[in-house]
């Protein structure tokens, strides 16, 4: 009798130790799930300047090489 007491006992242990696992994954996965819908959220850093140009106020306004390269015509 108390074998069988020890091995339910066991069963209750284990069980309880899987639904904790799974507790805390679904607890991760809902937190990863919000990181990830507030990055969507998100402004975009970089935006866009009128007319597709993109350079800086510093620039010299030599043509680089890789404006050279650019297959758009220059404003």
């Amino acid at each position: 009798m108390t074998w069988l007491i020890a091995g339910v006992g066991a069963w209750l242990v284990a069980l309880a130790g899987i639904w904790s696992l799974l507790a805390a994954a679904a607890r991760a996965d809902r937190a990863l799930e919000r990181a990830r819908a507030s990055a969507r959220r998100a402004r975009p850093r970089v935006r866009e300047l009128p007319g597709g140009a993109q350079e800086a106020a510093s620039s010299s306004g030599k043509p680089t090489a890789v404006a050279g390269r650019s297959s758009r015509s220059p404003l």
